[in-house]
């Protein structure tokens, strides 16, 4: 998925000030100091924000995963990953940890294997000794034995980890027909980055998650005159996709304090403030 080009987009809401403001210009370590504030506003907004939780609607009205549109706005932040956990059945959170998608666990179940083995023995066909330890001048022949095994395999499956609170927690530990095994294990998020496995001999999960977007930077330097000239090697774009390059337009130029008179942005701007799509 493309992402927003920080330079073109820069030059966008530039273009967007100055349009509405004579000589409207957002200085550079202006732009530098909002658009990561204006990118995780986003970000939050279509991960689901709190703000838009009523009673008899427990999802906001835009949330991870509810519709696949939002999904791809954030998979640039989805990160898969493979968690250790102690023997206390503790794990940390990654660094860059910011919402969780799921949790599972691996599962392995010893089954038994139980057959017939076909081997083929090289025999005397006169006294029906073995060829090799036989005296005799016949000629051997080769024959077919069948001998019993069982043996045993292993068979690994990945099982979803349910996530429940502190509540719900002490409430499965405590049940005879709901307490955690590996087969139905479960989490719980504490503070300190840590999160709280049962059974607690699971050894490690697979974590998927969104991490923080990078911060985002126009990086420049200066011409014998002091002039800011974009500097690409150092910059950082915005890792949303460039559909959403209005909508950030909108919240940057708003965050810094300029209006604009666009008529589709400015009704559109208005529409997202009232309905929080």
């Amino acid at each position: 998925m493309r992402t927003i080009n920080i330079d073109t987009f820069y030059q966008y809401v530039n273009w967007l000030a100055a349009k509405n403001i004579s000589g409207g210009n957002i200085p550079p370590d202006i732009f530098n100091i909002a658009v990561p504030v204006c990118v995780n506003q986003m970000v939050r907004k279509y991960f689901g924000v709190p703000e838009q939780y009523q009673p008899g609607m427990p999802m906001p009205q835009v949330s991870y995963e509810i519709t696949q549109l939002v999904t791809d706005y954030l998979s640039q932040l989805k990160v898969e990953t493979v968690m250790n956990v102690n023997n206390s059945g503790q794990a940390t959170k990654p660094a860059d940890y910011l919402h969780k998608s799921s949790v599972s666990a691996s599962w392995v179940e010893v089954l038994p294997l139980t057959g017939e083995d076909t081997a083929l023995e090289s025999e005397c066909c006169g006294c029906r000794k073995s060829h090799d330890c036989c005296e005799c001048d016949h000629t051997p022949t080769l024959q077919t034995t069948k001998r019993k095994k069982q043996k045993h395999y292993l068979d690994v499956q990945w099982v979803p980890v349910t996530v429940v609170t502190d509540n719900e927690r002490w409430a499965y530990l405590q049940s005879s027909l709901r307490k955690p095994t590996k087969e139905y294990p479960i989490c719980t998020f504490l503070g300190n980055d840590i999160i709280q496995f049962y059974p607690q001999d699971i050894k490690s999960v697979w974590f998927v998650y969104l991490r923080y977007p990078q911060t985002a930077k126009w990086a420049y330097i200066l011409d014998p005159d002091g002039f800011p000239i974009y500097n690409a090697a150092l910059s950082v774009n915005i890792e949303l996709p460039e559909i959403c390059a209005d909508e950030m337009a909108v919240t940057l130029l708003n965050r810094v304090g300029i209006s604009i008179r666009e008529p589709g942005l400015t009704d559109w701007s208005n529409f997202v403030k009232k309905t929080g799509m």
